[in-house]
């Protein structure tokens, strides 16, 4: 049993194996990382069970798709499952990054899209969660976590894969997120 089913994009460890994705799906799938989802488990799994937990470092993670929807065609891609009525998944995609931070203190989150204004987000101590939607925006995403008299944490330290308007080599929008995240 595992969590990992590549042709969905629902996978959270590795691929160790070319024969582990489906025939067709290693386009969707290549440079699309998942493992950092994993990163806030033991604090998830700390709260649904009521364990307290200390935050010792700042943690970011955040995930999106690496185009906005109108980038390609469909392909085949229906929105919803096969027993409802199906639909565009342009119509059901929110075109937007995700992200989360994990804080030890109330902290001002800044996010960027490439060169475009930065929108800023109220942290507080504990697990927070925002989106921000592209609007058209392209470039490398950013991520800062500020304090007053502290130095800023994230920015360029992370890795992160830029959003373009391109579609993927086949013509096609990959709906699969592109996920990272850091620690300070």
């Amino acid at each position: 049993m595992t969590w990992n089913d590549f042709a969905e994009s629902t996978y959270i460890g590795p691929i160790h194996f070319e024969s582990e994705i489906y025939e067709g799906s290693g386009v969707y799938v290549d440079n699309m990382p998942h493992e950092s989802w994993r990163d806030f488990l033991p604090y998830y799994i700390a709260t649904y069970k009521g364990y307290p937990f200390d935050i010792v470092n700042d943690q970011m993670q955040y995930w999106y798709r690496l185009s906005p929807t109108s980038a390609g065609s469909t392909c085949g891609v229906q929105g919803n499952a096969v027993y409802e009525p199906t639909v565009s998944p342009n119509l059901v995609m929110e075109d937007g990054i995700f992200f989360s931070a994990l804080l030890n203190a109330p902290a001002t989150v800044t996010v960027a899209i490439g060169d475009n204004t930065p929108v800023q987000y109220a942290g507080v101590a504990g697990i927070n969660h925002w989106s921000q939607p592209f609007n058209g925006q392209t470039g490398e995403p950013s991520f800062i976590v500020s304090r007053p008299g502290q130095p800023d944490k994230g920015g360029a330290a992370a890795w992160r894969a830029p959003i373009s308007d391109a579609p993927l080599s086949n013509g096609c929008t990959n709906y699969n997120a592109w996920v990272g995240s850091w620690q300070f």
